[in-house]
């Protein structure tokens, strides 16, 4: 070969695009991990499968990587995750949970002060089977202040069957711990799993802040669509070891399921709720998190007063069950924010929201259902504790508008009155049993209700309506089909031989319909769907009819799956319906 042409071919292969880099899959080992290094990698992938390999260093970023592939791909550093047989939670407490060796560091350098973008941004396209994978990364978020936006957001576009995102075995430590992840529309799918969150000792940072981002960023699809629980379409956190801070929390329609994860605090001053769900009218016109799935966790705080809740609902439905709870005066509170201006102020419509209720402004709410029912003041409350599929809504205040009903109704869209209307919302209540619960501090009560001035007992959160509890706190599940649960109210436990023949449904009525006749009383039966159990709600006189079951574990997005999870834990709660509210995190 000619001396001039070596030369051009050299100056090609020296000079040719680092997008290339990465085509025609395989594995591809980077020079560096440095954030362009990184993003054009990912940029360059053509061929479902690749590897991408990032070595061990600490790499500075200073500009934010906002990456989108439609490829199955994976991103590898050397960071390693060990301890906790491998587990890293599985609601047991581990004297030795995982623990991290950063080899492989993405150190955040933006100057930006408190409002910084994500540093290290991955979406996947496309829908069908794709999984895009960010294991044995180290996120270093160096005291830079990236508190609300986090350092690094994940998501997955629609359509999605089988595929999503997974990030696994990654450690996030400093302010790192707080993570933005995001799942777009209803079929995407993101897993968090085997990975330590270290968040600052004494503090009110937290692991993850999800927004269930539909499009419009309102969380009006997910509203419209059925909760399904037990379902794919929901942010997963398994077998991870948080230590300090929180550990999740969601708006704008959100879901997430959390399960098997070990959390530990330190104590200290600050009041971290552990997980919480923000509610509609906590941001404009974002609606609150949608429905939420908490098992199998074990939750300790070593504050001597204990933190005032373990778990802080504010939205939604869901399930609580099989976890273990220590170092807290509640293990779940249950909060009506729209019933008082005493957290969020709300704006009457049609500017807003309004307050549910008459007990504020001295009138209610038109999105409200307004039924008084039980005493209450205003319920159904738009999408509150116990409130789940209803219509589309659409638009922006002030002309935010029903678009299920159309033109010829108030409140309809086109029918020119927009303040506001029922959206007839299901009746689906949230469910808690199987739990043990160890009290410290002030206020020996598993449950409580609070308004969000901090009143107990708001009169739109009603037990045995908008939510059911296992009464026991001496025999967890049953012995007999009659004891400890009856099937009068509350929710009850154990083999379905020993579920009683005779049960308490819903209220009934539209408005307290459900999307099988009207949710009542309810009955987990652990020996059902193949070990995994079921939950069976009293929907008619006696009836009981199968509503959840919990997703198979491990996820999917694992690669493998067994058929029996984790037992659960063996339940002792302290009973209790009152409580003080010391204050909810005011996120933007």
């Amino acid at each position: 070969m000619p001396a001039m042409r070596r030369l051009l071919l050299l100056l090609l292969l020296f000079s040719a695009p680092a997008m290339a880099q990465c085509a025609g899959g395989g594995t591809c080992t980077l020079a560096d991990g440095n954030a362009a290094t990184v993003a054009n990698a990912v940029a360059s992938v053509n061929t479902n499968g690749t590897l991408i390999i990032v070595p061990s260093g600490t790499f500075s970023w200073s500009t934010p990587e906002s990456m989108t592939t439609a490829y199955s791909l994976t991103i590898q550093g050397q960071s390693t995750i060990s301890g906790g047989g491998n587990n890293c939670g599985g609601g047991v407490l581990n004297t030795s949970p995982c623990t991290a060796t950063d080899n492989t560091v993405i150190l955040d350098a933006q100057s930006c002060g408190g409002n910084c973008l994500h540093l290290f941004s991955i979406t996947v396209t496309g829908g069908g089977s794709q999984v895009v994978e960010v294991t044995g990364l180290s996120f270093n978020e160096n005291n830079n202040g990236a508190y609300y936006n986090g350092m690094v957001s994940v998501s997955a576009d629609a359509g999605f069957t089988t595929g999503g995102v997974r990030v696994d075995h990654c450690h996030f430590y400093n302010k790192a711990a707080l993570i933005t992840a995001t799942y777009m529309y209803l079929n995407a799918h993101v897993l968090f799993d085997h990975n330590v969150f270290d968040g600052p000792a004494d503090s009110t940072y937290g692991s993850f802040w999800l927004l269930g981002d539909d499009g419009n960023g309102t969380g009006d699809i997910e509203w419209n669509a059925a909760t399904n629980l037990g379902g794919n379409n929901f942010l997963v956190m398994e077998n991870n070891t948080i230590n300090n801070g929180s550990a999740i929390d969601s708006r704008g329609g959100g879901r997430y399921r959390f399960r098997y994860n070990t959390y530990r605090s330190t104590g200290g001053s600050n009041d971290p709720t552990w997980v919480q769900c923000h509610a509609t009218g906590s941001n404009a016109e974002v609606r609150g998190c949608r429905a939420w799935e908490v098992y199998g966790n074990y939750i300790y705080s070593a504050n001597s007063g204990g933190y005032f809740s373990a778990g802080f609902m504010t939205s939604g439905t869901g399930v609580w069950w099989g976890n273990t709870v220590t170092g807290f005066n509640h293990m779940l509170t249950f909060v009506d924010d729209r019933g008082n201006n005493g957290t969020y102020p709300q704006t009457a419509p049609a500017a807003g929201w309004g307050n549910c209720g008459t007990a504020q402004t001295g009138s209610a709410s038109n999105w409200d259902g307004n039924k008084n029912l039980g005493g209450s003041n205003g319920s159904p409350c738009l999408d509150m504790i116990g409130r789940g599929q209803g219509d589309l809504l659409s638009g922006t205040f002030p002309n935010r508008c029903d678009s299920t009903l159309g033109s010829g109704t108030p409140g309809g869209c086109g029918s020119g009155t927009y303040t506001g209307v029922w959206s007839s919302e299901y009746l689906e209540p949230v469910y808690e049993f199987d739990d043990t619960f160890t009290q410290v501090g002030a206020g020996n009560l598993a449950f409580a209700q609070t308004d969000g001035g901090g009143s107990p007992n708001p009169a739109n959160i009603v037990a045995n309506r908008d939510y059911y509890i296992q009464q026991s706190n001496t025999s967890p599940c049953q012995t007999t089909s009659t004891s400890p649960f009856n099937g009068t109210s509350g929710t009850g436990c154990g083999t379905l031989a020993n579920r009683p023949t005779s049960c308490t449904p819903g209220l009934g009525s539209a408005d307290y319909a459900s999307p099988t006749g009207s949710y009542g009383v309810a009955y987990f039966a652990t020996d059902a769907n193949g070990g995994r159990g079921e939950l069976y709600s009293c929907t008619s006189t006696n009836t009981w009819t199968g509503i959840y079951e919990p997703a198979v574990y491990p996820d999917p997005l694992v690669g493998g799956v067994t058929a029996t999870p984790p037992a659960p834990s063996t339940m002792f709660v302290l009973q209790g319906n009152q409580g003080i509210l010391k204050g909810e995190a005011t996120l933007p």
